[in-house]
């Protein structure tokens, strides 16, 4: 597993996030940091020092305004908004209610709540806007969820069919 790789010994073909912000100059790149306090996951940060590293990379690429940091660790989260206010932060969220997940959200003064696309609803996208938070959704990739979602008005689509997004985006733009 990648996690239990030190970065000199990863494959060539696995970019460092450096080298990520590097080629995807002129994109907004969504950072997810992978981060949970969990027995599956035994190299949890609690200290908050991989985020805050994640974050003065950013900066040092200047790229705080395109980059979006997410994490389903909230804690990850909050450690992310401290360091930096003006930072796009959006908790990641799999299951339980989405009303509630984006009540909290914007009481923590996060910019983003990410569901699993089946989680969101005309209301919930209400309520997000309501709240000032974006709505991204995930994993995407069925050509009637990605123009579902998009009919909705989420902030944006993270799918892993991204021709196929930008091809039916543009037929319904139309």
């Amino acid at each position: 597993a990648i996690a239990h790789l030190n970065a000199r010994d990863l494959p060539a073909y696995v970019p460092t996030l450096e080298a990520a912000l590097d080629a995807l100059v002129g994109v907004t790149v969504n950072v997810e940091i992978k981060n949970m306090k969990h027995r599956s996951e035994p190299t949890y940060d609690e200290s908050g020092d991989f985020v805050r590293e994640g974050l003065d990379l950013a900066h040092a690429k200047r790229r705080d305004s395109s980059v979006v940091l997410s994490c389903f660790d909230l804690a990850t989260c909050v450690v992310a908004r401290t360091y930096d206010p003006a930072m796009n932060v959006g908790w990641l969220v799999r299951h339980g209610p989405l009303a509630e997940a984006l009540e909290h959200a914007r009481e923590l003064n996060l910019s983003a709540v990410n569901p699993h696309f089946t989680m969101v609803k005309p209301a919930s996208q209400q309520r997000a806007s309501e709240l000032e938070l974006s709505l991204n959704v995930w994993t995407v990739n069925e050509p009637a969820d990605i123009t579902a979602m998009a009919a909705l008005g989420v902030a944006s689509i993270i799918t892993d069919q991204p021709a196929l997004a930008l091809e039916l985006l543009a037929r319904e733009s139309h």
